[in-house]
């Protein structure tokens, strides 16, 4: 079992960020009339850079959304102050190409799928709607998208994880 993975929490905190521009990533509330309360804003054939980043370390096999692997690229700790031990971060690029735009009122519900080195996996719902990629002005409205977080409990005796609080920062 590596280092730092006992029975305790485990927080993932996926960034997702325009590699074109620095126009931000945004959300919207859509309170209860779709399955997820908050819907993100993407465009179609855009390419977003990822980073994960778990707390404590967890080393990751494989990241996917939609069924579609991202390579991960492991990166030092940005933080000269962070403790090796804490933290570990991953980032790749990820074009969604094979989303439809989205119709009026409708939400597509994106699984995300993390595999662990030694740990199973987490499997959880992103809700976006899609744009076309030239399209800049609905898909800029809304509350800047710093992280969406998965807080996580951890069984080392069963190597289960499981997901106790979704959101986005």
């Amino acid at each position: 079992m590596s280092k730092g993975i006992q029975k305790g929490k485990l927080r993932i905190n996926i960034f997702i960020k325009r590699k074109s521009s620095e126009r931000p990533v945004v959300f919207k509330s859509d309170g209860k009339r779709f399955p997820q309360p908050f819907t993100i804003k993407l465009n179609q054939d855009e390419t977003y850079e990822m980073r994960l980043v778990l707390q404590p370390v967890f080393p990751v096999e494989a990241f996917l959304l939609h069924e579609e692997k991202i390579k991960l690229e492991p990166q030092k700790n940005a933080s000269k102050y962070q403790d090796e031990d804490s933290q570990i971060t991953y980032q790749g690029e990820w074009t969604p190409r094979s989303f439809e735009r989205s119709a009026r009122k409708t939400r597509h519900q994106l699984k995300l799928c993390v595999e662990f080195k030694e740990f199973g996996m987490i499997l959880g719902i992103i809700q976006c709607k899609f744009y076309p990629v030239e399209e800049t002005s609905h898909s800029s409205w809304g509350e800047s998208l710093a992280a969406v977080q998965f807080e996580c409990d951890v069984s080392p005796e069963t190597k289960s994880i499981t997901i106790n609080k979704h959101q986005l920062l």
